[in-house]
């Protein structure tokens, strides 16, 4: 067996020399290939395009040669490779063949030779695009942390230092030369590799958007410019959302954004919160949250917008009250008032869909803590949301009537109920048929019996007028009825 495993290492190491060898005589003669030769200038750069292919494959072939192990690259490999690489002294060749050892090597790898591939870097010809490289590595350290256990975690966190600190030297170095997209979208692979290896680490993102404010400051924006930074931007909102609201820099930085990007950020804020279902227990923080978003519940309706796509922010923004998590009743009151003022400054195509939640989650304040001013705002609410959804305010209305244990505020709703159903939707049967079964549940008047049935014979279908009435008969054998 041991005859065996050395064999096979021979073997591998046979291979890995052979390759390496066939690698650097096909690579010097594609570097030829560019300065001689008797055809034509046309033919010249297709034979050169059919080597660089061959160079390309060489390095693929070593990348997927079996029985190569973290050891043999780690030892054998990646030295004699990259020392094969820096004595080219040819720019266009060199970035070649670093982006072909990125891309075709397990990302894994990478992960033990990184200090190896950053002096490797610093060897290249001035006119390699190294940060293009660099971003390309981070980006295959981002696939290789994300798919890795947890037990590698903590080598992952020492290649994460070690990219900060050559990114910081890049930035040191070549702050005036690089262009401002670029520079930010380094930082935006940073922010991500960081977001994997530290998951919970606000002053990690508060750190880049630091940097990056400060970037945004000293040079010119482009085109591209908006573009990366609403990436820069999103990268953790999925798992800091209501975190990453409250950062400082957050909303100047959005601020920079052209309008769309803008609301595409606000959006996206918004959906991250509610998919992450973080509980709201501080008031500046709800705050922010509510400015930072505030275009979304008091901007004018289908801007820009289709209508499943507002229904589906709006019905976002309606869950915020249910995020809302105190121990302390008034607290929690003080909470859902803040929120009733900003929905209120909603259009009313909004308030159709935000009010309803509010008022729901004003219900469950009330029913838990015994809190009447939680109903007393719900009722003020539903008299709001009368004026532009009577079907709605009067379900809720009803609603409220079952759940509320004071006779003065019970009375006060059902008696609301039956008003805007004889003003607003007289002649509804179903409607009347869901009031008939409130009233037959609680502790009424006689008087509100006889209006029902006066409602009831109104109706001009006769059969529902029949089974309207027949129902009735169930609120006076309801022995609490007073006649």
């Amino acid at each position: 067996m041991e005859g065996n495993s050395s064999n096979k290492c021979r073997n591998v190491h046979e291979s890995v020399v052979f390759l390496l060898q066939n690698l650097f005589e096909m690579n010097r003669l594609w570097i030829r290939m560019q300065f001689i030769g008797p055809k034509g200038k046309e033919d010249m750069k297709e034979d050169r395009k059919d080597y660089e292919v061959f160079v390309g494959e060489c390095i693929y072939r070593l990348g997927t040669l079996e029985g190569v192990t973290k050891e043999i690259y780690k030892n054998l490999l990646i030295p004699r490779l990259l020392s094969l690489i820096s004595r080219v002294k040819e720019s266009i060749s060199q970035e070649y063949l670093t982006a072909c050892v990125i891309q075709f090597f397990p990302s894994e790898f990478h992960l033990f030779t990184m200090e190896m591939l950053l002096k490797h870097f610093v060897s290249l010809e001035s006119s390699v695009d190294v940060l293009t490289l660099f971003v390309s590595l981070i980006g295959r350290l981002i696939n290789c942390a994300s798919k890795q256990p947890k037990e590698l975690i903590g080598i992952c966190q020492k290649v994460f230092e070690i990219v900060r600190k050559f990114a910081d030297k890049i930035l040191e170095e070549q702050r005036g030369v690089i262009p401002l997209d670029k520079l930010i979208e380094l930082e935006c692979m940073i922010l991500k590799f960081a977001l994997i290896c530290y998951p919970n680490d606000i002053m990690r993102v508060e750190s880049v958007f630091s940097l990056v404010f400060k970037l945004l400051e000293e040079k010119e924006f482009t085109m591209d410019t908006f573009g990366i930074l609403a990436k820069l931007l999103a990268v953790p909102l999925d798992t800091l959302a209501l975190s990453v609201v409250c950062i400082p820099q957050f909303s100047p930085l959005t601020n920079c954004l052209s309008p769309k990007l803008k609301s595409n950020i606000q959006k996206e804020a918004l959906f991250s919160l509610i998919r992450s279902r973080s509980s709201i227990c501080d008031i500046e923080i709800l705050k922010k949250l509510l400015t930072f978003i505030t275009p979304l519940i008091e901007g004018e309706a289908g801007n820009g917008e289709n209508s499943n796509e507002f229904e589906k922010i709006q019905s976002n923004i309606a869950r915020i009250p249910h995020l809302v998590q105190c121990s302390d009743a008034l607290q929690e009151y003080t909470f859902l008032s803040i929120l009733k003022e900003r929905f209120l400054k909603g259009e009313a195509s909004k308030m159709k869909i935000t009010l309803p939640s509010l008022i729901w989650r004003l219900f469950i304040l009330g029913a838990k803590k015994e809190e009447l001013q939680a109903y007393t705002l719900a009722y003020d609410l539903i008299s709001t949301l009368s004026s532009y959804n009577a079907e709605a305010a009067i379900n809720l209305l009803l609603q409220g009537t079952v759940i509320i244990k004071t006779k003065e505020l019970k009375l006060e709703y059902i008696n609301k109920a039956l008003s805007l159903y004889k003003e607003r939707i007289n002649g509804n049967y179903k409607l009347l048929v869901l009031i008939i079964g409130t009233l037959s549940s609680i502790n009424i008047e006689g008087d509100l019996a006889i209006e029902v049935l006066k409602s009831s014979s109104e109706l001009t279908n006769k059969k529902d007028q029949c089974k309207a009435l027949l129902m009735c008969s169930h609120i006076f054998c309801n022995p609490y009825v007073i006649l």
